[in-house]
Formats: structure tokens, sequence, C-alpha cells
């Protein structure tokens, strides 16, 4: 078993017990047997000891190379004399420790008579050198990893291997985040808009679009952006409703804001809100400004923070006077008019009984472009005003009032310009505020004139006033504008494309959300019908709707929670110590939905959320939430501390204990049943069950394996086609039968007592093969052979950390055993609190009951019952989806077992594929899986259901499946949303060298190791799939190459580097999947020449394609010189790869190379199917089609 444990830096090994005792220590191991005499020892001048077996683990050893010569002798008299007394029932004290405090599972493991028998016998000596230098792990699967007992912690050997943590990308990493600025002010009660004192420099402040999704906080105290935002709808909604009272009440009018009014007379007193407000707020709006060295540098009487609370005031001031509303429909009128059409229609087919028609609303066309948000934003900051600091004279205001960013639009126009880049750019891409003062005249904004120094420097003078800009830009993009689109857009993005905005207007979605609701929500004829049936069952299923809303008022409520809930212990995550300092009342489950655009259709993703008794009665009976008032309260106390003052969350740990008592269930009954893994995976997991049926298919059509030569991909015989069906769910979620959910949930949850586990596990990846060589100084002339032996196979390997919690149920962990360990990994067990390590079944059970059966949701503010389905959104709701699902592959495994073709299933939660050879098991399939199985609510879709014997490819999951030649290749198509939201901002030269290699990336992922399998494609579909990441590298590259016309030098580093960096990246993923599949017995012949020249002939052909373009939007006479020039480079250096690759493979193999198969011309060729497969229509064109019909 030590062979499927690797390698790790610092330590010998891995070795077996028994090689490590006969290696090290000089013992022979033997095991008892049950026959043999228990107090039978061996004679005092043998070597041998004698343990009884294990049972349900291995033992591995590790020895670092830092540790000194054990010292080898025969036992000694005193050894032996305490084994006999062990044996005789004296049990002496170890010599190792048994319990060790906090860590309950290793001192289970620990515990095993094993151990007793071996420390005892080996002697003092050496129990001392493992417990100093020999790691001992305990492995308990055969195809799994170790739990480390005894020994050193191997996870002290990654502090020198790790340098830097996982999941920064490569342009995050290149920032200078360390970089401190020096003009902070050292203030407890100033941050920035993190809520943090930042260190980093200002114009590298990263300025994120996750603000314009609309998501609740994940702090129970929002932080400054929501605060803020919060705080502008109270201001801009006081002073709407103010201005349609009466002119007599003269207190509202004291606090309505007239410093942004024509007509003012009179500054703004001490009672006007946007005044206090701005007081609060401009210590975290200018916080590298207010310094006490700099009040001198503002012109008149007054400071540096009264002129910056006079800016803020007038910035504020004019947001709460904005015609919203007006600004919208002046840019927006033509979707809502075409929004509306739509949802009459599908109202009057829902009338009509019609539910086909209802499906069609093209919700992609209702959504606004970039560009047009970006106008609307221009046309409210138009509304900006600013008048200098009043000069007094009898109390009366003298400065005129004069346009915020100045009378020219000079400034509106380029921060128009930068506002599409910004939200255009992606989702979790890094916007650096400096991009906004790119072209931006400081010196022609108002505002910015009152800043001066008292030496007469221009440039000293240009620096505060661009500093002072960036910092009131940050807070405008980071509060004010998340608040001025979100009052006209609703700001969406979908999990098919998580890097996309998508922007509808308000009153759009407001008959989008409608429609939908119609169709969720039981109506009052269908509740009462369905409440006349006696069977609870078929009551359940009398028709009802997909999710079954049922709206419930106070009453209701009470009686569904009883008059006393209790709250729901560990899992709330301390929500009874917060509830006792806000609410008296208990905290209750439920769940948040918010729909989600996908496709055609809107999705209802459920966020599970605590809520007090309380707030949730007052939504039941309709009345109005108390949130913004909460919230409001909190920000106001949150601004004026130092912003480290919080209070838990209570939802951080929703459903958290609940997944990992799941995932333990699963576990559990994979290990004692035998039941496959979960259908949740990924192409790497489905990969042997893939193989394993092409193999067999090929074999029973008599076809040969593709490793004797090409001939092999040739097209299966008539009779015997492969035949696939492809089928989904519809709304598989919203149909799921309650009862049928809760029982699978019991039947995962079976234990009372569940321990919780830390653990750090140490993975181990290898990077490149090298000849190394072992360090153990103290190797004696027995390890010799096996030294020489390693040492040519010793592969240089990189250490990861990764923290879990798990927990394992505690008959588990007192009989000493953990399942699930991931094969090549190593745990840890860290030490954790006796309280906290406990969780109840019983609490976890009462959690999902909750969450699963009756549940409560809050849909638009309003309460609901869910009496159909579970809330999709959770990987809770995943995995029992997941596992109740499991009847349909035992329905359909039932259907292929009756036919002795060679026959696959795939499953991905509701998505199904089935290939097999017998037609008649593809014809039963399909009628099965168009019935559907009503008693787990599975129903097909009809316009997904798709029988393919040959002809397109099916999709499954990312990849192309071929059912003639059973060949995979790559679906390019997703990519083509993606592409053009990938950027860096601003365009530089630099641009297309850090855009390209991101994409590189992108495709890196995108690419499976089935796709480059030799067992299961052919060399000619493996080099066109490497082709294909060479043509979409390339047309992405030289599209930003000619977007960056202007900045590029015409130099050859221009290209090739870019290139020599997407080379090594595709050479890294071929290397990578190459090492994977020979470990899974299998093989990808393709070297590194070959990838050289498919990306290269990628980027030559490309490049000539597209040079008389180039060459015409290029106005300078070097730079088209130099293109031409490139061409030449391009061809040279991929006729020299060809030639090598000849030369190689007429000495190696006699199968066509990579250069013979891209010279083969014709409709058949790599070349021409490449081209084919990455022609896909651009996402321009398909986003804003509806659009373009603005003007008519």
């Amino acid at each position: 078993m030590a062979q499927m444990f690797p390698s790790v830096p610092g330590y010998d090994g891995p070795f077996s017990l028994k090689d490590f005792l006969h290696n090290y220590i000089g013992l022979q191991l033997r095991w008892s047997t049950p026959q043999e005499n228990s107090t039978t020892l061996p004679p005092s001048n043998s070597n041998v000891v004698v343990v009884p077996p294990t049972g349900n683990f291995h033992v591995v050893v590790y020895v670092s190379w830092s540790a000194p010569p054990p010292q080898r002798s025969v036992r000694s008299a005193a050894v032996l004399s305490s084994c006999s007394n062990k044996m005789d029932g004296d049990h002496p004290q170890p010599s190792v420790p048994t319990h060790f405090h906090g860590r309950p599972l290793t001192s289970s493991v620990l515990k095993h008579p094993f151990w007793d028998a071996l420390f005892s016998q080996i002697g003092p000596t050496a129990v001392s050198f493992i417990v100093l230098w020999a790691p001992i792990v305990v492995q308990f699967e055969a195809s799994g990893g170790g739990l480390q007992v005894l020994g050193p912690p191997l996870k002290r050997s990654a502090s020198c291997a790790v340098k830097r943590q996982p999941g920064a990308g490569w342009w995050e990493g290149k920032l200078k985040v360390s970089r401190t600025e020096t003009l902070t002010q050292n203030d407890p009660h100033c941050f920035c808009i993190e809520g943090t004192p930042s260190p980093v420099a200002l114009y590298r402040l990263n300025v994120p679009r996750l603000h314009l999704v609309e998501q609740s906080p994940l702090r129970s105290t929002a932080d400054a952006r929501h605060a803020v935002t919060l705080i502008l709808e109270q201001l801009w909604i006081e002073h709407h409703k103010s201005s349609c009272s009466p002119s007599s009440d003269r207190d509202i009018s004291q606090r309505l804001c007239g410093v942004a009014t024509g007509s003012a007379t009179n500054c703004c007193g001490d009672s006007c809100v946007v005044l206090a407000q701005a007081r609060n707020q401009v210590n975290a709006v200018f916080p590298y400004t207010l310094l006490p060295v700099h009040d001198d540098a503002v012109s008149g009487n007054g400071t540096v923070k009264e002129y910056l609370i006079h800016v803020l005031h007038c910035a504020l001031g004019s947001v709460c006077r904005m015609n919203i509303r007006g600004a919208a429909i002046k840019h927006t009128e033509f979707l809502e008019k075409r929004g509306k059409s739509f949802t009459s229609i599908s109202q009057k087919a829902q009338t009509a009984g019609q539910e086909n028609k209802m499906r069609a609303i093209p919700v992609g066309e209702l959504t606004v472009p970039e560009p047009v948000v970006a106008s609307y934003l221009e046309t409210l900051f138009n509304m900006m005003w600013w008048r200098a600091p009043p000069r007094f004279v009898g109390g009366a205001v003298t400065a005129d009032r004069v346009k915020f960013w100045g009378e020219e639009g000079t400034v509106l126009t380029r921060l128009r310009e930068v506002t599409v880049d910004w939200l255009c750019c992606g989702r979790h891409e890094v916007f650096l505020l400096s991009h906004f003062l790119d072209g931006v005249p400081v010196s022609r904004i108002p505002w910015l004139r009152g800043f001066y120094t008292k030496e007469p420097a221009r440039k000293r003078r240009s620096m505060i006033q661009q500093r002072v800009f960036l910092q009131l830009v940050l807070f405008l993009y980071q509060c004010v504008v998340p608040f001025l689109i979100r009052r006209s857009f609703h700001v969406a993005c979908t999990s098919k494309s998580p890097y996309i905005f998508f922007f509808i207007p308000r009153a759009v979605w407001v008959c989008l959300t409608r429609r939908e609701m119609r169709r969720v929500c039981i109506r009052r004829v269908k509740r009462m019908r369905s409440d006349t049936l006696s069977d609870p069952q078929m009551r359940g299923h009398a028709g009802l709707p997909p999710m079954a809303l049922e709206r419930v008022t106070s009453e209701g409520l009470m009686q569904l929670i009883g008059p006393s809930s209790q709250p729901v212990g560990d899992d709330s995550g301390g929500v009874s110590d917060v509830c006792k300092l806000r609410d008296s009342s208990s905290p209750l489950l439920y769940s948040d939905v918010r729909f989600l655009v996908d496709g055609s259709k809107l999705r209802p993703i459920a966020r599970p959320r605590f809520g007090w008794q309380r707030s949730l009665l007052k939504a039941a009976d309709g009345v109005g939430s108390s949130t913004l008032a909460s919230t409001l309260a909190k920000a106001g106390k949150y601004l004026a501390t130092d912003g480290k003052a919080m209070w838990p969350s209570p939802n951080s740990a929703v459903l958290r204990d609940a997944l990992r008592c799941l995932d333990a269930g699963v576990e559990e009954r994979r290990i004692t049943t035998g039941a496959r893994q979960r259908a949740i995976g990924s192409h790497n997991d489905e990969y042997i069950e893939v193989r394993s049926f092409i193999q067999c298919a090929r074999q029973f059509c008599t076809i040969p394996t593709l490793v004797q030569g090409e001939t092999s991909a040739g097209l299966l015989a008539d009779a015997t086609a492969v035949t696939m069906v492809r089928g989904d769910a519809a709304r598989c979620y919203d149909h799921l039968p309650q009862e049928a959910v809760v029982n699978i949930m019991r039947s995962l949850v079976t234990h009372e007592t569940y321990y919780s586990l830390k653990l750090t596990v140490v993975t181990l990846t290898t990077v490149k093969n090298v000849n190394k060589k072992t360090r153990s100084g103290h190797a004696e002339n027995q390890l010799s052979s096996m030294k020489e032996t390693n040492r040519s196979t010793v592969e240089h390997r990189k250490l990861q950390l990764s923290k879990r919690v798990k927990l394992v149920p505690g008959r588990y962990v007192q009989e000493g055993v953990l399942y699930g360990i991931a094969r090549g990994c190593i745990a840890y067990e860290e030490q954790s609190v006796g309280s906290d390590s406990l969780v109840s079944g019983e609490e976890i059970r009462s959690v999902l009951q909750k969450h699963l059966q009756s549940h409560l949701v809050m849909l638009n503010g309003k309460m609901y019952i869910q009496r159909m389905g579970i809330n999709q959104g959770s990987a809770v709701a995943m995995l029992l989806c997941d596992q109740l699902l499991e009847r349909v592959d035992a329905a359909l495994s039932s259907i292929l077992s009756e036919h002795e073709e060679p026959a696959l299933l795939l499953r991905r939660v509701d998505d199904v594929l089935v290939v097999t050879l017998s037609r008649a098991a593809a014809s039963r399939c399909e009628d099965a899986l168009r019935s559907g199985w009503s008693e787990i609510g599975f129903f097909c879709q009809e316009e997904k259901l798709r029988r393919v014997t040959c002809g397109q490819p099916v999709r499954w999951c990312g990849l192309l499946w071929d059912p003639v030649t059973l060949e995979f290749a790559v679906d390019w198509a997703r990519l083509a949303k993606m592409m053009p939201y990938l950027a860096v901002r601003p365009r530089t030269g630099c641009e297309p060298l850090l855009s390209s290699l991101r994409f590189i990336r992108i495709l890196r992922l995108r690419t499976p190791m089935t796709a480059l399998c030799r067992q299961i494609n052919s060399k000619s579909r493996v080099v066109q799939t490497l082709y294909e990441i060479g043509l979409l590298w390339s047309r992405f590259f030289l599209d930003k190459l000619k977007a960056n016309a202007a900045f590029f030098r015409p130099h050859v580093r221009t290209i090739l580097q870019p290139l020599a960096l997407a080379t090594a990246t595709l050479r890294r993923l071929v290397r990578k999947h190459s090492s994977d599949l020979q470990r899974l017995g299998s093989f990808c012949d393709v070297t590194d020449v070959e990838v050289r020249l498919c990306i290269s002939a990628a980027l030559y052909h490309t490049l000539h394609q597209r040079l008389a373009f180039m060459i015409g939007r290029m106005s300078s006479v070097g730079k088209k010189k130099f293109l031409i020039l490139m061409t030449a480079v391009l061809k040279r250096k991929m006729g020299e790869l060809g030639s090598k690759i000849n030369r190689n493979n007429q000495m190696e193999s006699s199968l066509p190379s990579a250069a013979d198969l891209l010279l083969v011309e014709g409709g058949d060729g790599v070349v021409s199917r490449g081209l084919a497969a990455v022609r896909f229509r651009p996402v321009e064109t398909v986003r804003f089609q509806g659009c373009a019909t603005r003007s008519a």
C-alpha cells in the first residue's frame, strides 16, 4: 500500500511498516494468527516482532532526511520482560501518548491493541526515533489517502514549498499591492470604502462591479458601500415625498437640501440631513487627503475638511434632486414598450390555456447594452450642480450655481467612455482607479479650482487635484452609481455566464417577475380544489404548479411555527446571542428567493437565511419591512466608529453543518452498500467509464483499437451503430415531492452525534521529472538498491495545503476510522474545542426538516409557503436532488441490462445521457425519459429530448461527442459570450499580452483529458483540438492587437513573446494530461514540438488571412512592414518545426505526424475542420439585436 502514497520533499519513503522495521530498526515483522498462542514470545535472541492484525487500516512510514542514524541492536531482556508482563495482564504505561487533547480521531486510532503490542516490543529507543523523525500515516481505504497519527507533521514541510497562496490570477499577482500610501491619515475613524485602512496606493485601488448586483450583505451590519447606498435611497425618497407635501410644513422644508437649487438664497443650516450625512462620511470618502499638515492648502478661510464637506454636500444634494425616472424613460422607453407587448401576449396565452406561448418571451432581447447604461449615467451626472463655499454678507449666498463637471462637457464625455469599459469589464476583473483619470482635464472641473499649494508649482497642484478627483470618483462608482442603476435597472448575472451583467429596465423586470409569479403561485381555486381531496399524496400532486407557493399571513405563520420556537442550536452560528441583544423573538429559517435570467426564462434561486419572528410576522401581514430603518441605524453607528465592531452574521453558517452531515451520510452509504460516487462530477471523474465503454463498443463492432493505427477511427457498421439519447428534466427542483426528499434526508442523517474534525490536507502535485538524489545520510547497505531505484524515478513535487472541516459520525470516531480521504492526500487532525466539535444529529434533522418541507419563502417582500419541490441555489438542494434522482439511474440501468450490447449511462443531476449500441434499448430509454417518473418529479423537456444515431455531435457538459467515430471535441461555442469581456484597461501596448495570456488559461481549463486521450481519439482528432485552441487564441490576440494599433511597438517581441507564453501554457496542459492518462493506463503521444507547431500554424494562418485588413487599419508605414515581416517569420518558424517533427517521426513511429496532418488540404483536413469548429456567431449580434431597432 505504500506505493499509493507520493514522496514528500525532505523525507525518504513512503515505506511499509515491514520495510521500515527491517531497514531502519533491524527487526522482522510478523502478524499473529488466531490459532497461535498469544502468550508465546519469540526467543530473546530473535529479531521478530509479533503483532496482532490491524484489521481495517494499513501503516505507511516516512523518515526525515535530518534524522540521526537509529541504534540497531537485538532486543534486551528488559524489553521482553515488559512484553511478557503486558501479555500476562500487567499493562504498563506505553512509551507514546495514546490520548491527544482536542484530537479524538487520532486518540481512537492509537487505542488499537496493535500499537501497544508494537511499541512494547521494539523498545523505547525505536519509539523515540519514530516520534521525533518518522511520521506514521494510517490508510483506511485501499484506493484512498491517509491520516497522520504520529511523528512530526508533514504539513510543516509545506512552509518552504508553498510560496504563494492559490487563487490570485496572473494580473492580480503582478499588481504592487504591497506598496503603501504615505499620505494616509493616522485616524482610527478614517477608513477607505472597504471598511478598513488600506495599505494600497490610491492609483492602484480596484473599482469592483459586484455592488451593482442586488445582494444582501454577508454581515448583519452592512459595510460602508451598502450603508451609503441605503442612506442615499432614504434621502432621495424623503426629498421626493416632501416635495409633494404642503409647503406650510416648515420643519420638512428646513430639512431639505437647497445647495443645488437655482433659487437658493440662504445656505443650509444644521438641520439639513444632507449636510449632516456629508459631515459623517467625509473621512470615509477622502481618507488620502485629510491630513492636518495640509489644512492651509485651500483658498478662503476654511480648512481642507470643511471644503471637502461642502464638495460632498453639493454632490449628495444633487443626487437627491435627480430626475431618475425621466432619465430612464429617455433611454429605455423603447424596451419598456416591447416588454409590455410580450407580457400582454403571454397573459392572453395563459388565459387561453396555451402554456407553450408563455415560454416564448426572449428575455435576452429585453436587456440594455452597456453604452445605453453609460449614457443614462451621463444624463444623471449632468444634473449635478456646484456652488462655491458661501461668503456670508448678511446671511445671503453670493456664489452662483454652475455645472458640477464643467460647462464644456469634456469631463462627462470622458467619464462616459470609461464607464462603458467599466461596465463591460468582467465580473471579477481588476479595474484600476487610475483608469478614470485617463484623459480627464482636472483643471477644468469647477470644484477642484479651490486647491492650490503655497509654492506656484503647477505639477504639485495638478497632483493634489487628481488625488481629490479620484477619491470622489471612487465614492461615486461604489456608492452613488449602484444606487442610480438599481433605481432604473435590474442587474443580474446567470450561472452559465457569471462574468456578464445583464441590465434589464425596472418596469420590464416587474412585468417578467409578475408573469413568473403567476406560474409558481397557487391560485385560490386550485388551493380549494386540492384541499377537498382525501388522499394526502393526491392532494400534493393535484395539478399544482412548480414550487406551489401559497401566500401566508401572520396567523398561518404562527400556526406553522407554533407558539414557542427555539433557536436551532449550533448551526445558527451564534444567532441566539445576537437575538438577545436585538430582538426578543427567536430566529426562523427561511429562504430569500430571487430570479436569475436563464435563456428565455427566469430561474428562482434561493438563499437560506435566518430571520426574526417579529420581522417575518410583519412581512406576512404586508407591513413594510423595517430592514431599511434598522440598517440605516446600524450604518450610522458603523460610520461613527472605526468599522471593526460588527455583530456576527447569523447567515454565515446556515445549512453548513447540515451539508457536512449529508456528505458524511453519502460517504457512509458508499462504504457500507458499495454505491457509486455522486453524479455531480467532472469529465475526469467520468473518464474511466467512457473509455471502457468505447473500447467495448469498438471491440464489439470488430474494429481494432486506436493504438494500432489511424484506420481504426473509421465508421461503425450500420447494423451496430451507436445511438445517443440526451434528456434534461424540466425544473426538477420545483417538482420534487417534499416527502420523498425528507425521507432521503433522514436516510442520510442517521446518527445522533457527529464530530466536527478540523483537517489540514497535504496534496502533492507533480511538476516535472528530475534526477534528484535522496538525502538520507544514515542509510545502510540494505537500502542501497532501493535508493538507486528511487533516484531515477523521483519527481519534483510541490506541496499544497488546504483546510477542511469534516463531520464524522460518532461511531466511526470511536472506532478510529476515517473514510473519504482522496488518493495521494495526507490529512492531519488539528486540535478543536470540545463544545465546538460536537454536533447533534437531531438538530441537523430539525433544520433540514424546516428547509425541505413546507418551507418559508420570502419573495418580493411577501411571505409564502412552498408546497412543492425544494429551493434551488444551495449545495444541500443539489445533493438531495442528486440522491433522489438515482431512481432514474436504476430504471434506465435495468433497461440497458436486458440487452447484451455495450451501453453507458451518464448523469449530472438532471441531465441524462444514454449511449448504447442497441436501437431497441435506446428506443425504450427514450420512451422512459419522455414519460418521466412522477413519483420523484422527473419530467423531461420535449424540446431538449434528442435521439441521435448519426449526424451532428451530441453536446455533453462542454464536450461534443461524435456518435459515429465516438471521438470527443470541445464545445467552443460557449466562449462566444466570454470573449468580448476579457480585456485589460486602459488599452495600451501591454493589453494584447495580458489579455491573451488570460484567455489561453481559460482555454486550458475548458480542455479535459478526455479530449486528448489517444485510446479514445485518433491522432488527427487530438491535433485538431490543439489546432482549434491555437485558432481561438490567435483570433483573440490579433483582435487585441488591432484594437491597440496606436500603442504597440513594431518589434518582434510584440508577437513572439505572447506566442511563447501561450505555447508554454499549452505544453503544460498536454504534459499534465499526459501524466494523468499514463497513471490511468492510457497515453497521449503529442510531443512538445507538435504543440509548438499547432499554435504557430494557427497564428500564421490567422495572420495571413487578416493581413490585408490589418494593414489597412495601420496608419504607420513601419507597422505595415512589420506585419508583413512577422508573417514571413512565422512561416519560416512553422517550416522549421515541421522538418524537425518529420525527422523524429521517421525514426520513432510510422503513424502520420502533426506536420503531415496540418498539410492535408481539402474539406476533410485538420485545418478545414478546425476552422469550421471555431466558426460561431458573435455574441454582440445575439445579445443586442433587440436594441438595433431603437430609432424605429
